[in-house]
């Protein structure tokens, strides 16, 4: 290319990346609530495009069934676009390597298609891949109806599949590292400046459809600074330790389904039945996940029995930040938590209902710690009323839902702090 030439295609490539990011925007949003709308209807039973939690799931026959539909249903994607099989990322990059870049017209609507249903049956992964694979076919598509070179399509295939990555998960620049990582494999001006473009545009689309924070909004902390350093490092090898063991235990999984004596048809359908067994002994372990991390990540205002004020315990109650990283009183949820094993329950009420800080009641003549109830006041924007609900404490019962609803004539702030006073 004449050097004269190069701002003009430099700028030509940021425009068309800035458009990429708006399309790789859009094609995630519909990815995420299409996912959304399956797992609400086949799961549980319900319309809706809130992603449901998990934790509220009771195990049935259902969970099987739908997870096995689900897989037969991809199994027959699979015999259309056999390009669905596999991760997503390692398609993108072979599409890269081998192919000049050139990714099929209909992988951009059977990956997200597949994806969807298999995420949206309860399948445990994530829409990284997907959306991954469905923005590089977007960018690549548009590389092959415009006049490029097959240089310059890569760098939209990275753009459109890095822009997915960025308005899935708010996380720009995140996705441009991930991009140049595994797809540009070069660190130039010439890519690096589209690639920004795309991912910032995309940024924005996810800051105008969600909110302005990323995916799992993370509380400030204050656990930082050089002294923290060695446990960080720590966790950097017991992560990348832990990344070897998967990665490795994958490929085993995937060497052992080849040795079936059955047709690949029927792969998606033997996995499918194997984790929705899983599913039967812990339903949250289903599901792309995302909620179970915020659930995590996000409380705040814990409760305690306050007969155990100062005396050590075991159960703390907490409400749950909204998933997206708003930075608003507006709490979906409660969460139990278990401070001796780690473990956890959770009840989220999606956007019906907000959460004030709640009171812990002890039962009369209690003598486990978590035998009582948390009664607090709720929020509902939808009917534009105060209530108050009430949770029964014990075990798992949490996740089930409130035990009783006292819906209020006059609204109470949102916003209000709670303890519980016995009369005794």
């Amino acid at each position: 290319m004449d050097s004269s030439q190069a701002p003009k295609r430099m700028m030509l490539l940021s425009l068309i990346a800035a458009g990429l990011g708006l399309a790789s925007g859009g094609a995630a949003w519909i990815l995420l609530h299409l996912i959304a709308a399956i797992t609400n209807l086949a799961v549980f039973g319900r319309f809706g495009f809130h992603p449901p939690s998990f934790s509220t799931l009771a195990p049935s026959p259902r969970i099987v069934i739908v997870a096995v539909v689900g897989a037969l249903i991809i199994s027959c994607l699979a015999k259309w676009a056999p390009v669905i099989r596999g991760h997503g990322i390692p398609e993108a990059m072979e599409a890269v390597l081998t192919k000049e870049s050139r990714i099929a017209p209909r992988t951009a609507i059977a990956k997200p298609i597949s994806a969807a249903v298999a995420i949206g049956s309860s399948a445990p992964f994530g829409a990284e891949g997907p959306i991954i694979v469905t923005g590089g076919a977007i960018g690549s598509l548009t590389g092959q109806l415009l006049r490029v070179s097959p240089s310059e399509r890569k760098i939209l295939l990275a753009c459109g599949a890095a822009a997915g990555m960025s308005a899935t998960f708010g996380a720009p620049l995140a996705a441009v590292v991930l991009a140049v990582e595994l797809l540009l494999f070069e660190f130039s001006a010439r890519a690096l400046i589209p690639l920004v473009v795309a991912t910032s545009v995309a940024g924005g689309v996810h800051a105008a459809l969600y909110s302005s924070g990323p995916l799992f909004s993370v509380p400030a902390r204050s656990y930082s600074g050089l002294g923290a350093l060695p446990a960080f490092a720590i966790l950097g090898i017991a992560a990348g330790l832990l990344g070897v063991v998967i990665t490795r235990g994958l490929f085993t999984v995937e060497s052992l389904y080849r040795r079936l004596p059955v047709s690949e048809f029927w792969h998606p359908v033997i996995g499918a039945a194997a984790f929705a067994c899983v599913g039967l002994i812990e339903p949250r372990a289903l599901g792309v996940g995302y909620d179970a991390i915020d659930d995590v990540l996000n409380t705040e205002f814990p409760v305690i029995n306050s007969l155990y004020q100062g005396r050590r315990n075991r159960w703390s109650y907490n409400v749950l930040f909204p998933q997206g990283g708003r930075e608003e009183p507006r709490f979906p949820g409660l969460v139990k938590y278990d401070l001796e094993t780690g473990g956890y329950v959770a009840y989220s009420a999606g956007p019906r209902y907000f959460y004030n800080e709640p009171g812990f009641a002890p039962r009369d003549h209690s003598s486990a710690e978590d035998d009582g109830y948390l009664v607090g006041l709720v929020w509902n924007p939808v009917d534009q009323r105060s209530e108050v609900q009430v949770f029964d404490c014990r075990g798992a019962r949490i996740a089930e839902g409130p035990v009783a609803r006292i819906l209020l004539p006059r609204r109470v702030p949102h916003g209000f702090h709670a303890t519980f006073v016995s009369q005794a």
